[in-house]
């Protein structure tokens, strides 16, 4: 028998660290009895017991994975070495035992006696410099969280399965297409809405006075699926049409579409699965290069009102369509809509055919272009890793004008949960959840087109907070003359990971200014070159310079640089003589050229052309 089976359930229960509405949202299932659920999270590998208690953020792992025990259920058998453990990493167990010194003797550690005594009002015992958080906003935004995941993660795991809700006597979505002479697109369109996974919706289709077969083609489809409905009517507005179409919808969420657009299979199924999940008013699905640049759901700035769906009771409190002349008539209906403070948006869906096969193509960088910027915000982007508490520091550091895209994978429970929740509770951060094995590239593209700053800042997960290195990075690329800047990162043992760099606006030769990294043994600048200030040492961020991120063993340096000076002379014919054999194994871009000479008299390097 294992250890885990004589352990009785008995002592999660007691431990006070069960929550039965959180272990229900990861599972879907409501557990009926505490022990029910303290079995669930003993036999399920992935499941937390408490929305403060997460396996993956637990310090010191080897402990408990020696044994054959679960990590909750050795948490709160285990004795005084777990009151040094933080199992999550807005907690600071050693805050609690200051502020509450019983704590050290509770029988199962600092943080069942916290949960015990906490109150929604009750303030979370999170590390020192973190901002405020109430244990009742939390936990409700990580319920919430919780549910969207569990959602997801299903149909995820089950693609193009039959969507049905039971409960639903009739139409769940009604879809509300405008026509008006687009008799050829009408077909595939409806063919792609029969194609859905969520099979109950009703499509109007409002005629707008059409004098091609655009009401015959709808008339067909409209006796061939009784879902269809045809409402005829004049040349009238947009506005006024639509407004028609919302009187006469019988489903709990509208939805709009335009001909010629066709679907994600699984945008309704997974759009309505999240705002009743999460019990949002209305969602945005991101749709990569199905993206469309020009139609009349379209706005000027590449907000799609065709990816969106509502929730009816939005409609009435936000109002419908202004019925004018107006041209503007969607673009101020999704201005008020993104601006009302009554509207809850549920995190973006993605939703990109194909988002792991080829990355580049899971972004419409034109609609990302022209997409409207907020002048002096900087946007980080920072695609989640597996448990990197630096990821966190930055979600909380709150700098002013900044805000944090964090991209987090699906199959990633534990990091996706709390950016979700932090993300309903901090106005500056975004979180979007993409598929499980999306690549790292593809996450950062994504990231990419749902900023909203003017200057963008990619980071890597294990990358630790620094405000300073944000300042001068967006401080560079303030100079009209440079677009790209990337500052010299060293790992721990002085190698470089990716050299510095900035890239000029224009598409003309930039000098390169690598600088080698302080070393415990440094060879002294050839005589009469000053080798001048960089990125690595505080010189001027602004620098213009050109190709980063080589590998080391590429950089272009001087043959035989890092021997000492007395033995550099006896060497210096065979060390011209290797260095000669590893430039022409290196792109054209970086070799040296003896011609071209700086104003400070060390040889430049020609860059390569970026595109």
């Amino acid at each position: 028998m294992s250890t885990a089976a004589r352990h009785s359930a008995r002592d999660p229960v007691a431990s006070g660290l069960l929550d039965l509405d959180w272990i229900g949202a990861q599972l879907g299932t409501q557990p009926a009895t505490a022990e029910d659920a303290a079995r669930a999270v003993i036999n399920t590998p992935d499941i937390s017991p408490h929305p403060l208690f997460e396996a993956t953020w637990l310090p010191g792992k080897g402990v408990w994975q020696a044994g054959d025990l679960p990590p909750s259920l050795w948490y709160v058998t285990e004795g005084p070495r777990r009151n040094r453990l933080a199992p999550h990493p807005l907690i600071n167990t050693e805050r609690i035992l200051e502020e509450n010194p019983a704590a050290r003797d509770h029988t199962f550690g600092p943080l069942a006696r916290w949960s015990d005594h906490a109150t929604r009002e009750t303030p979370m015992p999170v590390r020192r410099g973190y901002p405020h958080l109430q244990w009742g906003e939390f936990r409700d935004n990580a319920l919430r969280a919780a549910r969207e995941w569990q959602v997801l993660s299903y149909l995820d795991a089950n693609p193009g399965a039959h969507q049905h809700s039971p409960e639903a006597a009739g139409p769940v979505v009604t879809v509300l297409m405008s026509a008006r002479d687009v008799g050829p697109l009408l077909a595939p369109t409806i063919a792609a809405l029969q194609d859905q996974t969520l099979d109950q919706w009703e499509l109007l289709v409002l005629d707008r006075g059409s004098i091609d077969a655009t009401s015959s083609v709808a008339s067909d489809a409209a006796t061939r699926d009784p879902r269809i409905r045809v409402v005829l009517g004049s040349r009238t507005q947009l506005g006024r049409t639509l407004n028609r179409g919302i009187q006469r919808a019988r489903g709990e969420f509208p939805a709009f579409l335009e001909p010629g657009h066709l679907w994600h299979p699984e945008f309704p199924a997974r759009g309505v699965g999240v705002l009743r999940a999460g019990e949002r008013s209305a969602v945005h699905a991101f749709t990569g290069p199905d993206t469309r640049l020009s139609g009349e759901l379209v706005t000027t700035s590449q907000f799609d009102l065709g990816t969106t769906l509502l929730r009816r009771t939005t409609l009435d409190e936000v109002g419908t369509f202004d019925e004018g002349d107006s041209e503007e008539t969607v673009a101020t209906f999704v201005d008020r809509l993104r601006t009302s403070l009554i509207v809850g948006w549920a995190n973006p869906l993605v939703l990109v055919r194909g988002v792991t096969a080829d990355a580049p193509a899971t972004v419409n960088w034109e609609a990302a272009r022209a997409t409207e910027r907020v002048a002096g915000r900087t946007s980080i982007v920072l695609p989640m890793g597996y448990g990197s508490r630096g990821t966190v520091d930055w979600l909380l550091a709150g700098e002013p004008d900044v805000e944090v895209v964090v991209v987090a994978t699906r199959d990633r429970r534990g990091p996706h949960l709390l950016t979700s929740a932090l993300a309903g509770l901090l106005p500056s951060v975004t979180s979007v959840s993409v598929p499980a094995g999306t690549r790292i590239s593809a996450a950062t593209n994504i990231g990419i087109a749902h900023t909203t700053g003017d200057r963008v800042v990619l980071l890597r997960p294990e990358a630790q907070p620094a405000p300073e290195l944000i300042r001068r990075l967006t401080g560079t690329v303030d100079d009209p003359d440079v677009a790209v800047a990337q500052p010299l990162v060293l790992d721990r043992r002085g190698l470089i990971i990716s050299a510095g760099a900035g890239f000029p606006e224009e598409r003309r030769p930039a000098r390169v200014a690598l600088r080698r990294p302080r070393r415990v043994r440094r060879a002294p600048p050839r005589r009469g070159r000053d080798p001048g200030p960089g990125l690595s040492d505080g010189g001027p961020a602004g620098r213009r310079t050109a190709d980063a991120a080589r590998p080391r063993h590429q950089l272009p340096r001087r043959p035989g640089g890092d021997r000492p000076r007395a033995a550099r002379g006896r060497h210096r014919g065979r060390a011209q003589r290797a260095g000669a054999r590893r430039e022409r194994h290196l792109p054209h871009g970086l070799r040296r050229t003896r011609r071209a000479q700086d104003g400070d008299g060390r040889p430049s390097v020609a860059p390569a052309h970026h595109p």
